[in-house]
């Protein structure tokens, strides 16, 4: 009878131990299409819109993205992204954002600016569920040489390229990236360079696809900080350090901006 009770009682500890070291459950989006299941072979189109937030409404001119690339600060008034979803419980997606009426402002609040403009391919981006983000490569743009902080130099694909204004004021490259840095090894781990924030949008006419009279869609905060970039000098183009006093390499850049992503007859959003 005392080696029945000792087995039970090791078999209670063991069951405990191995309820205590389970992980706690992942966050990940969840993805849902009418009509159709979403998979590999069938994957769904995601679209999404800058918006606005609350702060932003303040200013007297509109801007749904701001970046920052050294002294070179960056508004662009619009910003459209397309994707897809090949699983319906993924742990991340990827999208392409396009960055439009974008320009280089003096001062904040001011109207006095001079264009600039991003590659038109856009940015390709990888948002994983928790909390952190991915540059992708985009190969219409050329490698270039990147200092690493040990003073090394590594060569890597360039993710979007930005022109500030016509005149070749200035030519930043953004190399392929993650952001924060930290993911790359530990990519399991919180981050937060981006959050998601579940939304409903009234959709009563469309009771037939929504039944519940609104889609889930998803926010995206981007606030991405020590982002990677390069002043470039090509033929014609002036020296950006020259102009702005800045190094030649940078790990200072921000990116901040939010996105409304959706699955056109279909609902997204993250858990």
């Amino acid at each position: 009878m005392r080696q029945t009770r000792l087995i039970a009682g090791l078999a209670v500890t063991v069951c405990a131990l191995a309820l205590s070291a389970t992980p706690a459950l992942a966050h990940k989006f969840i993805a849902s299409r009418v009509g159709k299941p979403i998979t590999e072979t069938t994957p769904a189109k995601t679209s999404g819109v800058g918006i606005l937030s609350s702060e932003e409404k303040k200013f007297e001119f509109e801007k749904t993205q701001a970046l920052n690339f050294g002294a070179f600060r960056i508004f662009c008034k619009a910003a459209k992204a397309k994707g897809v979803m090949t699983e319906e419980e993924p742990t991340s997606f990827t999208t392409t954002i396009t960055f439009a009426k974008c320009g280089f402002y003096f001062k904040q609040g001011t109207l006095y600016h001079v264009g600039a403009k991003f590659n038109k391919e856009g940015l390709k981006m990888v948002y994983h569920a928790n909390g952190f983000a991915e540059y992708e490569g985009n190969p219409e743009l050329e490698e270039l040489e990147h200092e690493k902080l040990n003073g090394e130099i590594e060569l890597l694909e360039t993710a979007v390229e930005l022109k500030v204004s016509a005149s070749k004021l200035c030519k930043i490259e953004i190399p392929a990236q993650t952001i924060p840095v930290k993911a790359k090894t530990e990519p399991t781990g919180e981050f937060s360079s981006v959050t998601f924030k579940n939304t409903n949008f009234p959709q009563p006419e469309k009771e037939s696809v929504f039944p519940e009279g609104f889609q889930k869609r998803l926010i995206i905060g981007n606030d991405l900080k020590h982002i990677r970039f390069l002043y470039a000098h090509g033929e014609g183009e002036q020296q950006c350090e020259e102009e702005r006093g800045e190094e030649h390499y940078s790990t200072v850049g921000t990116y901040r901006g939010l996105l409304e992503e959706k699955i056109p007859l279909g609902n997204l959003s993250w858990e």
